[in-house]
Protein backbone atom coordinates (compact mmCIF):
# COMPACT_ATOMS: atom_id res chain seq x y z
CA UNK A 1 0.00 0.00 0.00
CA UNK A 2 2.83 2.32 0.82
CA UNK A 3 5.22 1.16 -1.96
CA UNK A 4 6.81 3.94 -4.00
CA UNK A 5 6.43 4.06 -7.80
CA UNK A 6 7.58 6.83 -10.09
CA UNK A 7 4.93 7.42 -12.74
CA UNK A 8 5.55 9.15 -16.03
CA UNK A 9 4.65 12.79 -15.91
CA UNK A 10 5.75 13.71 -19.43
CA UNK A 11 5.10 12.37 -22.90
CA UNK A 12 7.23 9.82 -24.72
CA UNK A 13 10.61 11.50 -25.43
CA UNK A 14 11.67 9.08 -28.19
CA UNK A 15 11.05 10.17 -31.80
CA UNK A 16 11.07 7.24 -34.25
CA UNK A 17 10.29 9.14 -37.43
CA UNK A 18 12.59 10.05 -40.31
CA UNK A 19 14.00 13.56 -40.23
CA UNK A 20 12.76 14.32 -36.70
CA UNK A 21 15.40 15.81 -34.44
CA UNK A 22 15.91 13.50 -31.45
CA UNK A 23 15.92 14.84 -27.91
CA UNK A 24 19.53 13.65 -27.60
CA UNK A 25 21.88 13.25 -30.58
CA UNK A 26 24.69 10.75 -30.02
CA UNK A 27 27.58 9.30 -31.97
CA UNK A 28 28.00 12.07 -34.51
CA UNK A 29 30.23 14.43 -32.52
CA UNK A 30 33.10 14.08 -35.02
CA UNK A 31 30.92 15.28 -37.88
CA UNK A 32 29.59 18.31 -36.02
CA UNK A 33 33.05 19.15 -34.67
CA UNK A 34 34.41 19.12 -38.19
CA UNK A 35 31.82 21.42 -39.77
CA UNK A 36 30.32 23.80 -37.21
CA UNK A 37 33.58 25.65 -36.33
CA UNK A 38 33.61 26.99 -39.90
CA UNK A 39 30.64 29.20 -39.10
CA UNK A 40 32.64 31.07 -36.48
CA UNK A 41 36.01 31.09 -38.16
CA UNK A 42 35.81 30.21 -41.84
CA UNK A 43 38.91 28.95 -43.60
CA UNK A 44 39.00 27.87 -47.22
CA UNK A 45 41.85 25.52 -46.27
CA UNK A 46 39.57 23.46 -44.03
CA UNK A 47 38.67 20.19 -45.77
CA UNK A 48 35.23 20.19 -44.17
CA UNK A 49 33.97 23.08 -46.32
CA UNK A 50 32.52 20.47 -48.72
CA UNK A 51 31.04 17.43 -46.96
CA UNK A 52 29.20 14.39 -48.27
CA UNK A 53 27.12 12.61 -45.61
CA UNK A 54 26.61 9.19 -47.14
CA UNK A 55 24.77 6.43 -45.31
CA UNK A 56 21.89 4.01 -45.55
CA UNK A 57 18.30 4.83 -44.57
CA UNK A 58 17.92 5.46 -40.87
CA UNK A 59 21.58 6.43 -40.33
CA UNK A 60 20.59 9.94 -39.25
CA UNK A 61 21.72 12.00 -42.25
CA UNK A 62 18.77 14.41 -42.24
CA UNK A 63 19.04 14.90 -38.49
CA UNK A 64 22.70 15.85 -38.95
CA UNK A 65 21.74 18.32 -41.67
CA UNK A 66 19.24 19.92 -39.29
CA UNK A 67 21.90 20.30 -36.59
CA UNK A 68 24.39 21.81 -39.02
CA UNK A 69 21.79 24.22 -40.40
CA UNK A 70 20.86 25.35 -36.90
CA UNK A 71 24.50 26.01 -36.02
CA UNK A 72 24.96 28.06 -39.18
CA UNK A 73 21.82 30.11 -38.62
CA UNK A 74 22.82 30.87 -35.03
CA UNK A 75 26.17 32.14 -36.33
CA UNK A 76 24.43 34.54 -38.71
CA UNK A 77 24.98 32.57 -41.90
CA UNK A 78 22.25 32.31 -44.50
CA UNK A 79 21.12 28.71 -45.03
CA UNK A 80 20.10 27.60 -48.51
CA UNK A 81 18.32 24.28 -47.94
CA UNK A 82 17.40 22.12 -50.92
CA UNK A 83 16.39 18.58 -51.81
CA UNK A 84 17.62 16.86 -54.96
CA UNK A 85 14.56 14.61 -55.10
CA UNK A 86 11.21 15.31 -56.76
CA UNK A 87 10.41 18.68 -58.25
CA UNK A 88 12.39 21.11 -60.36
CA UNK A 89 16.01 20.30 -61.29
CA UNK A 90 18.48 21.02 -58.48
CA UNK A 91 20.26 23.92 -60.27
CA UNK A 92 16.92 25.65 -60.89
CA UNK A 93 15.95 25.26 -57.22
CA UNK A 94 19.22 26.80 -56.05
CA UNK A 95 18.95 29.70 -58.50
CA UNK A 96 15.32 30.49 -57.65
CA UNK A 97 15.80 30.35 -53.88
CA UNK A 98 18.93 32.50 -54.06
CA UNK A 99 17.28 35.09 -56.28
CA UNK A 100 14.40 35.34 -53.80
CA UNK A 101 16.92 35.99 -51.04
CA UNK A 102 18.77 38.60 -53.11
CA UNK A 103 15.51 40.42 -53.67
CA UNK A 104 15.16 40.81 -49.89
CA UNK A 105 18.45 42.69 -49.61
CA UNK A 106 18.63 46.46 -49.69
CA UNK A 107 20.47 47.32 -52.94
CA UNK A 108 22.34 50.11 -51.15
CA UNK A 109 23.93 47.52 -48.87
CA UNK A 110 25.22 45.43 -51.74
CA UNK A 111 25.95 48.01 -54.38
CA UNK A 112 29.69 47.53 -54.11
CA UNK A 113 31.96 45.05 -52.43
CA UNK A 114 35.67 44.70 -51.70
CA UNK A 115 37.40 42.89 -54.55
CA UNK A 116 40.97 42.84 -53.24
CA UNK A 117 43.06 44.07 -50.33
CA UNK A 118 46.78 44.55 -50.90
CA UNK A 119 49.52 44.50 -48.30
CA UNK A 120 49.17 46.89 -45.35
CA UNK A 121 45.64 47.75 -46.42
CA UNK A 122 46.79 49.86 -49.36
CA UNK A 123 45.03 49.62 -52.69
CA UNK A 124 41.54 48.52 -51.70
CA UNK A 125 39.58 47.83 -54.87
CA UNK A 126 35.81 48.02 -55.25
CA UNK A 127 33.87 45.86 -57.65
CA UNK A 128 30.78 47.01 -59.53
CA UNK A 129 27.31 46.05 -58.36
CA UNK A 130 26.97 42.27 -57.98
CA UNK A 131 24.88 40.44 -60.57
CA UNK A 132 21.19 41.26 -60.54
CA UNK A 133 18.41 38.71 -61.07
CA UNK A 134 18.22 39.74 -64.70
CA UNK A 135 21.85 38.77 -65.31
CA UNK A 136 21.98 35.54 -63.31
CA UNK A 137 21.93 32.51 -65.59
CA UNK A 138 23.83 29.80 -63.68
CA UNK A 139 24.42 28.33 -60.24
CA UNK A 140 27.90 29.85 -60.30
CA UNK A 141 26.51 33.35 -60.95
CA UNK A 142 23.85 33.15 -58.27
CA UNK A 143 26.10 31.70 -55.57
CA UNK A 144 28.70 34.33 -56.35
CA UNK A 145 26.05 37.01 -55.91
CA UNK A 146 24.47 35.65 -52.73
CA UNK A 147 27.79 35.07 -50.97
CA UNK A 148 28.74 38.66 -51.77
CA UNK A 149 25.44 39.93 -50.39
CA UNK A 150 25.49 38.03 -47.10
CA UNK A 151 27.30 39.58 -44.15
CA UNK A 152 28.82 36.34 -42.80
CA UNK A 153 28.56 33.43 -45.18
CA UNK A 154 26.28 30.94 -46.92
CA UNK A 155 25.61 27.32 -46.04
CA UNK A 156 24.16 25.21 -48.87
CA UNK A 157 22.65 21.87 -47.84
CA UNK A 158 21.31 19.34 -50.31
CA UNK A 159 19.44 16.26 -49.11
CA UNK A 160 18.83 13.18 -51.31
CA UNK A 161 21.94 14.07 -53.32
CA UNK A 162 22.04 10.53 -54.75
CA UNK A 163 18.99 11.46 -56.85
CA UNK A 164 20.74 14.35 -58.60
CA UNK A 165 21.84 13.71 -62.20
CA UNK A 166 25.59 13.91 -62.74
CA UNK A 167 25.15 17.03 -64.87
CA UNK A 168 23.53 18.82 -61.93
CA UNK A 169 26.28 17.59 -59.59
CA UNK A 170 28.93 18.86 -61.98
CA UNK A 171 27.29 22.29 -62.15
CA UNK A 172 27.00 22.55 -58.38
CA UNK A 173 30.53 21.26 -57.87
CA UNK A 174 32.06 23.66 -60.38
CA UNK A 175 30.26 26.63 -58.82
CA UNK A 176 31.28 25.66 -55.28
CA UNK A 177 34.90 25.10 -56.24
CA UNK A 178 35.01 28.47 -58.01
CA UNK A 179 34.01 30.20 -54.76
CA UNK A 180 36.35 27.99 -52.75
CA UNK A 181 39.35 28.93 -54.88
CA UNK A 182 38.44 32.58 -54.31
CA UNK A 183 38.40 31.99 -50.53
CA UNK A 184 34.74 32.92 -50.21
CA UNK A 185 32.72 31.87 -47.12
CA UNK A 186 30.63 29.07 -48.62
CA UNK A 187 30.06 25.70 -46.93
CA UNK A 188 28.36 22.88 -48.84
CA UNK A 189 26.93 19.82 -47.07
CA UNK A 190 25.26 17.07 -49.09
CA UNK A 191 23.47 14.00 -47.77
CA UNK A 192 22.28 10.89 -49.55
CA UNK A 193 22.22 7.14 -49.91
CA UNK A 194 25.13 5.10 -51.27
CA UNK A 195 25.32 4.83 -55.05
CA UNK A 196 26.22 1.12 -55.51
CA UNK A 197 26.90 -0.14 -58.98
CA UNK A 198 27.93 3.21 -60.43
CA UNK A 199 31.02 2.90 -62.60
CA UNK A 200 32.46 5.98 -60.94
CA UNK A 201 31.48 8.61 -58.45
CA UNK A 202 31.34 12.23 -59.63
CA UNK A 203 34.71 13.83 -58.93
CA UNK A 204 33.32 16.53 -56.68
CA UNK A 205 31.54 14.02 -54.42
CA UNK A 206 34.62 11.81 -54.31
CA UNK A 207 36.78 14.75 -53.18
CA UNK A 208 34.38 15.95 -50.49
CA UNK A 209 34.95 14.97 -46.87
CA UNK A 210 33.02 11.76 -46.24
CA UNK A 211 32.75 11.05 -42.51
CA UNK A 212 31.90 7.58 -41.27
CA UNK A 213 28.16 7.24 -40.61
CA UNK A 214 28.37 3.60 -39.61
CA UNK A 215 26.96 1.92 -36.55
CA UNK A 216 26.87 3.72 -33.24
CA UNK A 217 28.97 2.20 -30.49
CA UNK A 218 27.21 0.42 -27.64
CA UNK A 219 28.32 3.25 -25.36
CA UNK A 220 26.68 5.83 -27.64
CA UNK A 221 23.45 3.81 -27.85
CA UNK A 222 23.39 3.47 -24.08
CA UNK A 223 23.89 7.19 -23.64
CA UNK A 224 21.16 7.91 -26.18
CA UNK A 225 18.66 5.71 -24.38
CA UNK A 226 19.54 6.90 -20.88
CA UNK A 227 19.75 10.61 -21.65
CA UNK A 228 16.61 10.63 -23.82
CA UNK A 229 14.55 8.88 -21.14
CA UNK A 230 15.91 11.30 -18.54
CA UNK A 231 14.56 14.30 -20.47
CA UNK A 232 11.06 13.09 -19.53
CA UNK A 233 11.87 11.85 -16.05
CA UNK A 234 12.32 8.20 -17.01
CA UNK A 235 15.05 5.59 -16.69
CA UNK A 236 15.91 2.00 -17.59
CA UNK A 237 16.72 -0.76 -15.13
CA UNK A 238 20.30 -2.03 -15.76
CA UNK A 239 19.26 -5.34 -17.38
CA UNK A 240 16.60 -3.59 -19.46
CA UNK A 241 19.16 -1.07 -20.68
CA UNK A 242 21.56 -3.84 -21.69
CA UNK A 243 18.81 -5.59 -23.67
CA UNK A 244 17.70 -2.33 -25.33
CA UNK A 245 21.28 -1.62 -26.44
CA UNK A 246 21.48 -5.11 -27.92
CA UNK A 247 18.21 -4.66 -29.83
CA UNK A 248 19.20 -1.26 -31.22
CA UNK A 249 22.26 -2.86 -32.89
CA UNK A 250 23.99 0.48 -33.33
CA UNK A 251 21.28 1.89 -35.59
CA UNK A 252 20.06 5.44 -34.73
CA UNK A 253 16.54 4.85 -36.06
CA UNK A 254 16.24 1.52 -34.24
CA UNK A 255 17.46 3.19 -31.04
CA UNK A 256 14.48 5.53 -31.24
CA UNK A 257 12.08 2.70 -32.10
CA UNK A 258 13.17 0.49 -29.21
CA UNK A 259 13.08 3.39 -26.77
CA UNK A 260 9.68 4.55 -28.00
CA UNK A 261 7.96 1.16 -27.74
CA UNK A 262 9.59 0.32 -24.40
CA UNK A 263 8.38 3.65 -23.02
CA UNK A 264 4.85 3.01 -24.30
CA UNK A 265 4.84 -0.46 -22.76
CA UNK A 266 5.97 0.82 -19.35
CA UNK A 267 3.03 2.13 -17.32
CA UNK A 268 5.41 3.11 -14.57
CA UNK A 269 9.12 3.81 -14.20
CA UNK A 270 11.73 2.46 -14.31
CA UNK A 271 11.51 0.59 -17.64
CA UNK A 272 12.09 -3.12 -17.02
CA UNK A 273 13.32 -6.01 -19.17
CA UNK A 274 9.73 -7.12 -19.75
CA UNK A 275 8.86 -3.79 -21.39
CA UNK A 276 11.97 -3.89 -23.58
CA UNK A 277 11.09 -7.42 -24.72
CA UNK A 278 7.58 -6.24 -25.57
CA UNK A 279 9.17 -3.44 -27.60
CA UNK A 280 11.30 -5.81 -29.69
CA UNK A 281 8.63 -7.06 -32.10
CA UNK A 282 7.02 -3.72 -33.10
CA UNK A 283 10.39 -1.95 -33.20
CA UNK A 284 12.04 -4.54 -35.47
CA UNK A 285 8.93 -4.86 -37.65
CA UNK A 286 8.89 -1.11 -38.31
CA UNK A 287 12.65 -1.01 -38.94
CA UNK A 288 12.48 -3.94 -41.37
CA UNK A 289 9.60 -2.36 -43.28
CA UNK A 290 11.04 1.16 -43.43
CA UNK A 291 14.73 0.37 -43.86
CA UNK A 292 15.79 -3.22 -44.43
CA UNK A 293 13.10 -4.28 -46.92
CA UNK A 294 13.66 -1.18 -49.05
CA UNK A 295 17.41 -1.75 -49.12
CA UNK A 296 17.03 -5.40 -50.06
CA UNK A 297 14.55 -4.47 -52.79
CA UNK A 298 17.16 -2.25 -54.44
CA UNK A 299 19.75 -4.98 -55.10
CA UNK A 300 20.10 -7.17 -58.18
CA UNK A 301 18.90 -10.82 -58.28
CA UNK A 302 22.47 -12.12 -57.95
CA UNK A 303 23.13 -9.89 -54.96
CA UNK A 304 19.86 -11.07 -53.41
CA UNK A 305 21.01 -14.66 -53.92
CA UNK A 306 24.24 -13.75 -52.13
CA UNK A 307 22.24 -12.41 -49.16
CA UNK A 308 20.03 -15.51 -49.14
CA UNK A 309 23.12 -17.72 -48.92
CA UNK A 310 24.37 -15.68 -45.99
CA UNK A 311 21.04 -16.18 -44.25
CA UNK A 312 21.10 -19.95 -44.86
CA UNK A 313 24.68 -20.42 -43.67
CA UNK A 314 24.42 -18.03 -40.72
CA UNK A 315 26.74 -15.12 -40.20
CA UNK A 316 29.56 -14.42 -40.23
CA UNK A 317 29.90 -16.61 -43.32
CA UNK A 318 32.90 -17.54 -45.43
CA UNK A 319 32.84 -15.94 -48.86
CA UNK A 320 34.08 -19.25 -50.26
CA UNK A 321 30.95 -21.04 -49.01
CA UNK A 322 28.67 -18.52 -50.71
CA UNK A 323 30.69 -18.77 -53.92
CA UNK A 324 30.62 -22.57 -53.94
CA UNK A 325 26.86 -22.72 -53.43
CA UNK A 326 26.24 -20.72 -56.61
CA UNK A 327 29.29 -21.91 -58.57
CA UNK A 328 30.41 -18.33 -58.99
CA UNK A 329 33.94 -17.42 -59.95
CA UNK A 330 36.06 -15.67 -57.37
CA UNK A 331 35.77 -12.40 -59.28
CA UNK A 332 31.97 -12.69 -59.55
CA UNK A 333 31.57 -13.31 -55.84
CA UNK A 334 33.98 -10.46 -55.11
CA UNK A 335 31.93 -8.03 -57.22
CA UNK A 336 28.65 -8.99 -55.53
CA UNK A 337 30.29 -8.71 -52.10
CA UNK A 338 31.60 -5.22 -52.86
CA UNK A 339 28.27 -4.05 -54.28
CA UNK A 340 26.50 -5.18 -51.10
CA UNK A 341 29.11 -3.45 -48.95
CA UNK A 342 28.61 -0.27 -50.97
CA UNK A 343 24.85 -0.60 -50.50
CA UNK A 344 25.24 -0.81 -46.72
CA UNK A 345 23.88 -4.37 -46.43
CA UNK A 346 27.09 -6.29 -45.76
CA UNK A 347 30.29 -5.61 -43.83
CA UNK A 348 33.59 -7.53 -43.68
CA UNK A 349 33.86 -9.69 -40.55
CA UNK A 350 37.45 -10.88 -40.78
CA UNK A 351 39.64 -12.51 -43.41
CA UNK A 352 37.31 -14.04 -46.03
CA UNK A 353 34.23 -13.49 -43.85
CA UNK A 354 31.16 -11.26 -44.21
CA UNK A 355 28.12 -10.51 -42.07
CA UNK A 356 24.96 -8.43 -42.36
CA UNK A 357 25.47 -4.72 -41.73
CA UNK A 358 21.94 -4.01 -40.53
CA UNK A 359 19.31 -6.01 -38.62
CA UNK A 360 16.50 -7.95 -40.24
CA UNK A 361 17.96 -8.98 -43.61
CA UNK A 362 17.33 -12.69 -43.00
CA UNK A 363 13.82 -11.94 -41.75
CA UNK A 364 12.97 -9.86 -44.84
CA UNK A 365 14.26 -12.59 -47.17
CA UNK A 366 12.29 -15.25 -45.28
CA UNK A 367 9.07 -13.23 -45.66
CA UNK A 368 9.58 -13.08 -49.42
CA UNK A 369 9.86 -16.88 -49.79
Amino acid sequence: MFGVSVFRVKGNPFTPSFGTLPAVLVGRDEVLAGITPLFGRFSARDIHWATHLRGHRGAGKTVLLDQIQEAAAQAGWWVLQEDAGAGAPLPAKIINRSLARLAEHDPSRRGRRIASVHALGVGVGLEPTPPTPATVTSVRDVLDAIVAAEANGVLVTVDEIHQAPEKALDELGNAAQHLHRAGRPLVLVMAGLPRPGRSHEPTFLARAWQPDLGRLTDADVERGLVDTAATAGGRFEPLALRRAVELAAGEPFLLQLVGYHAWEAAHRQPIRVAEVERAASPALATYNRAVTARMVADVSPDQRAFLASMARHGTPVRLGDVRAEHEWSQSQAGVYRQRLIDAGLVVPAGWGLVEFAIPGVADVLAEEL
